[in-house]
């Protein structure tokens, strides 16, 4: 059984272990009814790349590993998702990156070291862009129609988790 490190400080050996099953049973983010923990509350003078390099910075380098990982927005409508998501539309706008291009330049920067090492090792790097909107999928990779629009969930046969049948995948 393979064993993750589920803390923010890969370097930390004391930090506790919790395997692959533990991790998926997510009895470790249990809270008694009632309470509510957060891991960080930004102020609105945060930036995009400050959220993400404090929140979900190790996600990429769990993925880097060969973990799967999931950056989510959650929030009223017209507050930012997209925007902090997928940054600015505008070419060239290194201020208003999204989360994505952190995540990107990070994830492929930790593969490029890994390849060039002794080992050499080749990666396979695959990505799904998706919304759940009013309790539907849409696939934001593909461009808006019948085939990516409101996706059926489903549960994976050998107990794996839940995916979105027919989303496309980036490789």
């Amino acid at each position: 059984r393979g064993l993750t490190r589920v803390d923010s400080d890969f370097s930390d050996a004391s930090k506790s272990l919790k395997t692959r099953g533990e991790l998926r049973n997510l009895d470790h983010l249990r809270k008694p009814d009632g309470e509510t923990i957060m891991d960080h509350v930004f102020g609105e003078e945060a930036s995009t790349q400050q959220v993400y390099e404090q929140a979900f910075r190790n996600i990429v380098f769990g993925a880097a590993e060969g973990m799967n990982g999931a950056i989510l927005a959650y929030g009223q409508t017209a507050s930012g998702k997209t925007f902090s998501i997928s940054g600015s539309t505008a070419q060239n706008d290194e201020l208003n990156k999204g989360m994505i291009h952190f995540a990107l330049d990070d994830l492929f920067g930790q593969l490029t070291k890994k390849a060039c090492g002794p080992e050499g090792i080749e990666y396979l790097v695959r990505m799904s862009y998706c919304e759940l909107y009013m309790e539907r999928v849409n696939d934001l990779l593909r461009k808006i129609g019948p085939q990516s629009q409101n996706l059926a969930v489903k549960e994976d046969p050998e107990g794996r988790g839940f995916y979105a049948d027919g989303l496309k995948e980036k490789i």
